[in-house]
């Protein structure tokens, strides 16, 4: 239909654009059905209460007067693509 752009519908929380290029994105077909086995506990306006599961990496972000260290966290019951960079 002539579109080249995608928009997703994504909680108010997440932390990425919601819309795509075409270019961005690929067909896919799934095998199987993968699903959590265990839902998120929300806390009372609705939003996910994170439990991090394991740091991924760290890093140093420099700042003007002083470096931060950050971990980039993968949060238990979420996906591997929402995990996020913390900082310490």
């Amino acid at each position: 239909n002539g579109s080249v752009a995608y928009k997703l519908e994504l909680t108010p929380y997440s932390h990425i654009h919601p819309v795509f290029h075409v270019s961005c994105l690929k067909k896919v077909i799934v095998q199987k059905f993968e699903s959590q086995i265990e839902l998120p506990e929300l806390d009372e306006e609705g939003r996910i209460i994170l439990e991090p599961e394991k740091i991924l990496q760290t890093r140093i972000k420099r700042l003007k007067t002083k470096d931060i260290k950050e971990y980039l966290i993968k949060w238990k019951n979420l996906s591997i693509e929402d995990v996020t960079w913390e900082d310490e």
